[in-house]
């Protein structure tokens, strides 16, 4: 009780109390607080000395806020075993209060259908993996049927295959003639492919599968995005002149409709030189 009346003392002479462990009140209040809650849950009471080594290692931000992050993930998880889903909300906690709360809290977003992590459009890839070689995988796959032309094949940070790699092309041929299987490509793998001339990247799925409709060697499933158009320089710079010219022709149009409206309000004028200096007066306005 001494150490509580102390630091209530120092409280409204002081304003609030900011815990340090080299402080003697501050230390026996902690210790006294912790010892009650010890014979309360017959725990061995604790001393002083235990109280600063342990206490003074503790950093009450990061403890406060994983609480309240664990708890507010609690409150979540019971909207999901009680099939409300659609209740679910995320929670932010900020450092500073904002309309007094520190709280800010929005609607999940629903899933990003071009995210493989999340999306609900993955694409998948049924393959045999076994005899399937990485050379068909190449040929008719990636390139014929996904129209990658360089196609680079990374499984994790695995460089499986490099299509543009003319340094290593003997070791890169080799490569290709192993099956799936032999360089790591498996059932639930993830292939990621790169097309650094056409800059075109995909996910894919591969799944383990050896039976098929007909004499189809493999199937693909899922949304798989456009690849970007070539673009040809000399169509490209034709075309950058032809709006640089209708741009131009447009500005002329509007500065000529400009003067005439202006023309039309302004009292008729004789004189030539009178109107001439208008005229130009009206297109340095513009």
């Amino acid at each position: 009780m001494e150490s509580v009346e102390k630091l209530h003392k120092f409280k409204e002479e002081n304003g609030d109390v900011e815990w340090e462990k080299d402080d003697e009140d501050h230390l026996d209040f902690v210790t006294s607080a912790a010892n009650i809650r010890c014979n309360i849950f017959h725990i061995e009471s604790t001393s002083r000395f235990d109280v600063k080594s342990k206490a003074g290692n503790i950093i009450p931000a990061i403890a406060s806020t994983n609480a309240i992050v664990a708890g507010l993930m609690v409150l979540e998880i019971y909207k999901v075993l009680n099939g409300k889903i659609d209740e679910c909300i995320s929670s932010y906690l900020g450092k500073t209060p904002c309309r007094n709360r520190l709280l800010r809290v929005e609607r999940v977003e629903p899933p990003n259908p071009d995210c493989f992590v999340c999306g609900t459009n993955w694409i998948t890839l049924h393959v045999n993996t076994k005899t399937t070689t990485l050379k068909y995988f190449v040929e008719e796959i990636a390139v014929k049927e996904l129209n990658f032309k360089a196609p680079t094949i990374c499984v994790g940070d695995n460089i499986i295959y490099e299509g543009d790699d003319e340094d290593f092309a003997d070791e890169w041929e080799k490569q290709l003639q192993k099956t799936l299987e032999n360089v790591q490509i498996v059932h639930n793998s993830v292939i990621q492919l790169e097309d650094l001339y056409a800059e075109f990247n995909l996910s894919l799925a591969v799944l383990h599968t050896e039976e098929f409709e007909g004499e189809t060697l493999y199937e693909i499933k899922g949304k798989i995005k456009e690849q970007k158009p070539e673009v040809n320089e000399e169509t490209n710079g034709d075309q950058m002149d032809e709006e640089s010219e209708s741009d131009d022709l447009l500005i002329v149009e509007e500065v000529i409709e400009s003067i005439s409206n202006k023309r039309q309000n302004q009292e008729y004028i004789e004189n030539p030189e009178d109107k001439r200096q208008k005229v130009e007066e009206a297109i340095l306005i513009e």
